[in-house]
């Protein structure tokens, strides 16, 4: 199923940030971004840290000299639309979520934070589908 840890096992301190240092230090872990981690980040608008899905071409992620990441924010807000990809703690996130590739974004990859799961192999169909819909590339 992948990597997978919970909110409490990821090295933070009393105000919830990560140490510096350990695992959780987005400085130490920023170089190992791979395509499927399933990692916090804090977006500035609206002030708010939530999981972002990876996405990216592998062979491309290890370069140090790609500043932005391509991700998908989750949500544990459902609105049962078609687009949203829906994930259970089975999928080793911490509490149900969708995905939204309506919000897909390139993101500063020095911001990204702590692995919290992989995103399971067998579900990128879908991702796929969802992108392909939400970018207008759909088969009609």
């Amino acid at each position: 199923m992948g990597r997978s840890t919970t909110t409490e096992s990821i090295g933070r301190d009393l105000a919830g940030s990560p140490a510096p240092g350990s695992e959780a230090d987005p400085r130490r872990a920023f170089a190992s971004d791979s395509r499927g981690d399933i990692r916090w980040f804090r977006f500035e608008h609206p002030d708010k840290r939530r999981p972002v899905l990876v996405l990216g071409r592998q062979i491309l992620l290890p370069s140090l000299s790609l500043s932005l990441v391509p991700v998908v924010p989750l949500s544990t807000q459902t609105r049962g639309l078609a687009l949203e990809v829906p994930l259970t703690p089975d999928d080793g996130v911490p509490s149900a979520c969708v995905l939204k590739p309506e919000w897909n974004r390139a993101v500063e990859r020095e911001r990204l934070g702590p692995i919290i799961a992989s995103f399971p192999g067998e579900r990128w169909g879908e991702v796929r589908k969802a992108l392909l819909e939400v970018l207008g590339f759909a088969d009609d």
